[in-house]
């Protein structure tokens, strides 16, 4: 299962996440974060031209390391289009990181391909010219999924939440998986919300505490932690391509990895962790929670 990770690296470019108390990861940690992921076979990274400095630190190591890591990134979003702005950041992003080819590039915000008429014949272009091999769009709603759908746009990928929690693109698996279309999951732990005490909640986030005292009460009782139930929840939907994990060090990585081993253990557990998935969207979308995150 070690081979469905992909690294999430928006920690390695800025602050990021309800629960990261230790800020952006410092570039000698990056190079072991990334030394060890290649050790233990992760050869997908995830980045975006909006993280801070993520490419270039990636862009860093990948000039002393390259041909073992597959990148995927993404197009900033944009407030005014122009066909050259679009290939100027792609040309950025692979300058930044030091390679000639991505192998996926996303849209970062959907609502780009609605606002900019043109923006995806870019993108079209771009892997004509072999600069990308495969692209597609960053989602948060499944209407913007069945837009594109409707649409009947020719894509090759999709991000989206997907969790214990967050279960709204679910029934839409299926359906792209026979269309060819590669789905990676984020928000595995739902930006860190997984981890925090049910006791002490912001207001903006309390109704969440049901779902959270259930899944504490889970890994209390069958001894598993919080986070291998939540990633091993994941892993095991065979629909999903890759399931973006992001790290704050080295040792938060290697306990991932290590949650792994408990695969069989959740197992005994996955038809109670199914059943407590959240509904509310003000607490599935961190951008509504009002806080810091």
């Amino acid at each position: 299962m070690i081979s469905k990770i992909s690294l999430g690296t928006v920690q390695f470019g800025q602050d990021y996440g309800i629960t990261n108390t230790r800020g952006k990861v410092s570039k000698r940690e990056v190079v072991e974060i990334l030394d060890y992921a290649r050790l233990v076979g992760i050869d997908w990274i995830d980045t975006a031209f909006a993280y801070g400095v993520s490419e270039s630190v990636i862009g860093e190591y990948l000039r002393k390391n390259p041909g073992h890591f597959k990148i995927v990134s993404k197009l900033p979003p944009l407030e005014q289009y122009s066909s050259g702005k679009v290939e100027e950041f792609l040309e950025q992003s692979l300058q930044r990181l030091g390679i000639k080819q991505l192998y996926g590039y996303l849209l970062h915000r959907f609502s780009d391909i609605l606002i900019h008429d043109n923006i995806w014949n870019d993108l079209v272009r771009f892997k004509e010219d072999g600069k990308v091999e495969k692209i597609g769009f960053s989602l948060y709603s499944p209407d913007e999924l069945v837009s594109l759908l409707d649409k009947e746009i020719d894509f090759d990928m999709i991000q989206v939440p997907y969790s214990i929690f967050d279960r709204r693109f679910e029934k839409y698996f299926d359906l792209l998986n026979r269309k060819g279309i590669e789905i990676q999951a984020r928000s595995v732990f739902l930006q860190g919300l997984a981890f925090l005490c049910p006791d002490n909640l912001p207001v903006s986030l309390q109704e969440a505490r049901p779902q959270l005292g259930k899944l504490r009460q889970i890994a209390e009782d069958r001894k598993i932690s919080i986070e291998a139930l939540c990633l091993n929840f994941v892993l095991f939907n065979s629909h999903i391509e890759k399931v973006i994990i992001g790290v704050d060090s080295l040792t938060h990585l290697k306990n991932n990895v290590a949650s792994i081993d408990l695969m069989d253990s959740v197992r005994k557990v996955y038809d109670q962790l199914s059943g407590i998935k959240i509904e509310h969207e003000d607490i599935l979308l961190p951008y509504k929670w009002g806080i810091a995150s």
